[in-house]
């Protein structure tokens, strides 16, 4: 049962399309930069990388099933740390959209222009292409990214590449499961640096507070400007001093 379901998804993913709709999302999740699309595009791509090596290259469904289950409870912790913990000072933007666009334009150019042609043993030209396209992409996500989250987040995807490569080369050897046994501690790792982090509520509890008390010298200011004149003393009219002058000439 588990094989047809994977082999169904196969029949899905293992086309042109398919493997094009999966860098695309790979990509997007770099530029998008939010860790919840993160989390749940690194599951998306596990499911249809799991699919293809079931329908493609026989990987058996219950290895197949548990490292997508294992990366699932990875993204769910991941997930977890940070709702808890959501005003961490790391999870900020990594730059704008339009530099993480450049950024992924100039990786385009460069792959297309120094493309080797390689193609890895077992595998053919376009899950060859999608391995390192999905590496490429992950390793961007981790130089632009100064927050554990993020950081398990490109984990995950920065995976997908490992666990087709221990499935297929090494099918017997137990290697995938140490991969996602290896995406569990982890990201486990990672969701607790997350909850180590400080607040970013300090910075703004500061910004209230400037605020509050300009708000409160604002209208004693304004009262010292709209005083009255002094008025002059008894016996003393404004115009006294233009007609004693005038006396003495």
């Amino acid at each position: 049962m588990i094989e047809a379901l994977f082999a169904g998804l196969g029949n899905m993913f293992a086309t042109g399309v398919g493997i094009l709709l999966l860098g695309a999302i790979a990509g997007a999740l770099f530029v998008l930069w939010d860790w919840r699309i993160a989390l749940l595009g690194a599951v998306f791509i596990h499911l249809g990388a799991c699919s293809i090596l079931v329908l493609v290259h026989g990987v058996p469904g219950l290895v197949a099933a548990g490292q997508l289950l294992a990366v699932t409870l990875a993204a769910a912790m991941l997930a977890i740390a940070g709702f808890l913990h959501a005003d961490s000072k790391s999870l900020h933007q990594a730059g704008n959209w339009p530099l993480r666009l450049l950024a992924l334009v100039f990786v385009v150019i460069a792959w297309w222009y120094l493309d080797p042609g390689y193609t890895l043993p077992y595998f053919s030209q376009p899950e060859t292409d999608f391995m390192l396209w999905t590496g490429m992409c992950a390793l961007v996500m981790w130089s632009f990214s100064g927050s554990p989250l993020m950081a398990g987040a490109a984990l995950l995807l920065w995976s997908t590449p490992m666990y087709a490569l221990a499935s297929v080369l090494l099918p017997g050897s137990g290697l995938p499961v140490v991969v996602g046994i290896t995406d569990v501690i982890l990201a486990l790792a990672c969701s607790y640096l997350v909850l180590l982090e400080p607040p970013a509520v300090r910075r703004t509890t500061w910004r209230s507070a400037s605020s509050s008390v300009a708000a409160a010298v604002a209208p004693l200011k304004r009262r010292m400007r709209e005083a009255p004149p002094p008025r002059p003393a008894a016996g003393t009219t404004m115009a006294s001093e233009p007609i004693q002058e005038k006396a003495a000439h």
